[in-house]
């Protein structure tokens, strides 16, 4: 996994995600990071807590991270594997999931649909 590369996990009832400009344009606005509140739906709660127990927060701008906002979590994980994992458990869990600073861009919705 290459350094930059983050994934988020998204509630598809607050989030657009039928286009994906309309997805891009909320992303921008998303990804400020004004909104840590720690607060969201239990399927992202799940889906944090999954992940924070198996990838720790590690130091240094290229560690391990979180971000929980109230209607995405935003997770930098530098591990291999961890990419798929990450993607199974939103599967899992009925949300979607995007990966920032991929050269592909696409969300990928629950059901398998790509929305590009």
């Amino acid at each position: 996994m290459s350094v930059g590369r983050a994934f988020v996990a998204f509630d598809l009832d607050q989030v657009p995600h039928g286009d994906i400009q309309d997805f891009l344009h909320w992303f921008d606005q998303a990804a400020e990071f004004d909104d840590d509140s720690n607060a969201t739906i239990p399927e992202l709660t799940r889906w944090y807590d999954a992940l924070h127990s198996k990838y720790q927060p590690t130091a240094g701008w290229d560690g391990t991270s979180y971000f929980v906002a109230r209607d995405f979590v935003w997770a930098r994980i530098n591990v291999d594997g961890a990419e798929e994992n990450a993607r199974q458990l939103a599967r899992d869990l009925g949300v979607g999931f995007y990966i920032t600073g991929d050269m592909q861009i696409q969300v990928e919705l629950p059901d398998g649909r790509i929305v590009e």
